[in-house]
């Protein structure tokens, strides 16, 4: 493990345009590394916009995008019958639904936009990794 870092720092340091050249120095570099490292980690596991409890990790919500995603367009789905069920009711004034409404059909479709571009790039993304190519 220990050697594994050691190489990667090194690789990493060639490719920055630093040569190491002695034990210390590739020692120093899988330290600097292993900081950057933990430091990302760090950053990774925190909510910038402070959206959520401190339990809150961006990896678990990648990880579970697809499953938020279609909760979300549920939700929506789920908002949208209640509107049109307070309309049948008649416990609100169209003009009010029809605001409403609309603003709903907008977040639908904004919200199918991006389910539609992450399904596009997995499916991109498991073509290029799978090869490309295929038989038949």
């Amino acid at each position: 493990s220990d050697i594994y870092r050691a190489q990667e720092s090194r690789k990493n340091a060639l490719a920055r345009g630093k040569a190491i050249e002695t034990l210390r120095e590739v020692e120093d570099a899988a330290k600097e590394q292993a900081a950057q490292e933990e430091e990302k980690a760090k950053h990774m596991s925190k909510d910038p916009l402070q959206i959520r409890h401190d339990d809150f990790d961006l990896r678990l919500v990648q990880e579970q995008r697809n499953t938020l995603l279609e909760q979300a367009l549920q939700d929506i789905d789920d908002d949208i019958q209640a509107v049109l069920q307070e309309e049948d009711l008649g416990k609100r004034s169209r003009g009010d639904d029809d605001q409403q409404f609309g603003n709903l059909e907008a977040q639908k479709e904004s919200l199918e936009s991006v389910m539609d571009a992450v399904f596009h790039a997995e499916m991109e993304s498991k073509h290029s990794a799978g090869g490309g190519g295929g038989g038949g």
